[in-house]
């Protein structure tokens, strides 16, 4: 199988584990196992996309669209977007406050079109605003395909962390224990089960929960420059003692490696959103629909693989002064 054209869209900047994601993608594509199609940023708040644009600088790849959400939800700024922007002085060329950012469902409709056949994978660890969008687009001047038709001819899956479907939760719909991605846009999530044309691989809160990212790596395998965005912005998150669990990390490792067993699949079936924002669940064999389920037993490998992507010296900030910026300068050793 060809290595999967990621589409990563995020919530950047309500949670660091999107931010942990976004250099495990990196780590992927350079060992060679991914390529990065687009970013989309679905979090209604303009430093989000300039973050995002930060850890893909720092990962070395000044060339990938990103495409915003302007009008997303939760627009506040949070703990870690603009004190990491403010303390990386001098590591991006523009003022990110002035730079315009294109429309989230242009730069995926445009993107889709230019890659082959089936080779997209949607990531998708936040919010359903951008998908649902996609998947309601007529045909443009990009393409004469709708976004349904151009999603069932250019992607292989989608695979997203939303819902929770721990069986005392689908048995007892809470409200007071729904799940953040879903509960923020509710009609995006029930469009986006009912226009899906491709394989909906659903990671849930009860999966992420249980595998937490080890403080030391944070600490010790995050010093080799002088200045580390994603340390910053996890000390500023949660602190530095603090083992953050890793619900974006799981989707992202499934879409990359979809057949190598790090987890067991539900049934088929068909997931629904109720107006609460609590999935359904109801088999199929038809269905399109599978939720990850936890191997305990593979929880320590799938930590290594997280540890060592997410602290990774990448090739282009090692490879040569004029490939970094004087924040990013590697310590000498």
């Amino acid at each position: 199988m060809k290595k999967p054209n990621i589409i990563f869209d995020t919530d950047m900047g309500n949670d660091v584990d999107d931010a942990l994601a976004q250099v495990l993608l990196h780590s992927f594509v350079q060992d060679g196992t991914a390529e990065i199609c687009a970013m989309i940023v679905n979090k209604g708040c303009r430093p989000a996309p300039a973050f995002v644009d930060l850890l893909n600088r720092f990962c070395g790849r000044d060339d990938i669209e990103i495409g915003w959400c302007a009008d997303g939800p939760t627009p506040e700024e949070g703990l870690f977007l603009r004190p990491v922007l403010d303390a990386a002085d001098g590591a991006l060329p523009y003022d990110p406050a002035k730079k315009e950012w294109p429309d989230a469902v242009t730069v995926l409709r445009r993107r889709l079109a230019a890659i082959p056949d089936g080779t997209g994978v949607y990531v998708s660890i936040g919010f359903l605003t951008a998908l649902a969008g996609l998947l309601k687009s007529g045909p443009d001047e990009i393409s004469p395909l709708s976004g349904v038709e151009l999603a069932a001819r250019k992607l292989r899956l989608v695979s997203l962390m939303a819902g929770n479907f721990d069986p005392v939760i689908l048995r007892n719909p809470d409200p007071d224990n729904k799940e953040f991605n879903v509960s923020q846009d509710i009609p995006a999530a029930q469009q986006v089960t009912l226009l899906c044309p491709v394989p909906l691989i659903f990671s849930g809160f009860e999966v992420g929960i249980q595998i937490r990212f080890p403080r030391e790596a944070v600490k010790s395998g995050m010093d080799w420059c002088e200045f580390h965005p994603l340390k910053e912005a996890y000390a500023r998150y949660v602190c530095l003692e603090h083992d953050r669990p890793l619900w974006d990390l799981t989707s992202l490792l499934y879409a990359v490696f979809p057949d190598q067993d790090w987890f067991d699949l539900s049934e088929p079936g068909r997931v629904t959103f109720r107006d609460c924002g609590h999935p359904e669940f109801i088999p199929d064999i038809s269905g399109r629909h599978r939720h990850l389920i936890l191997k305990p037993d593979r929880i320590p490998e799938m930590i290594d693989i997280f540890t060592s992507g997410c602290t990774a010296v990448f090739d282009s900030l090692s490879g040569g002064a004029e490939n970094r910026s004087r924040d990013f300068t590697v310590k000498s050793v």
